[in-house]
């Protein structure tokens, strides 16, 4: 439901949403003024449908994604002024939070300063003296070479 009725919209949504919407209030409109498609008070209500549609599903989740308070609404009820303030909406940057990236750091290779070796039992006073072999254990640079 919340692609039908969102709580907040990005300029994308806003513009996939305010087009067609604009369109077909214009195409009622039009169409019961000349009374082309017979009844027009049908083809008025479903134009009166559309735009509150419109106003409290395309516009306000808009005007709160953009960060502009929600009175400013009222503006869009100016002959032209509707124009110019789909514009600042289409234009208008959001302020939703940007979600931080998480970058993954490679794994650490382990501190075996200290260790003794497990095949020679030799003290490793620096941790590139040894490594860590496929058993787990510290194993000094010589032994490991010697076992390669």
């Amino acid at each position: 439901m919340e692609f039908v009725f969102p709580k907040k919209l990005g300029r994308l949504g806003y513009v996939v949403r305010a087009i067609p919407a604009n369109a077909v209030m214009l195409w009622a409109v039009a169409a019961a003024e000349t009374e082309l498609f017979g009844d027009a008070l049908l083809l008025g209500i479903a134009g009166l449908i559309v735009g509150v549609y419109a106003v409290f599903f395309v516009y306000l989740p808009r005007v709160r994604d953009a960060g502009i308070t929600a009175w400013s609404l009222l503006l869009a009820l100016i002959p032209y002024g509707s124009i110019a303030y789909g514009l600042v909406l289409l234009f208008r940057p959001s302020k939703l939070p940007m979600q931080p990236v998480r970058v993954e750091e490679p794994p650490r290779p382990p501190n075996i300063a200290g260790s003794e070796c497990s095949a020679c039992g030799k003290r490793l006073v620096l941790s590139r003296e040894g490594v860590v072999d496929e058993a787990n254990k510290v194993v000094c640079n010589e032994c490991h070479a010697a076992a390669a």
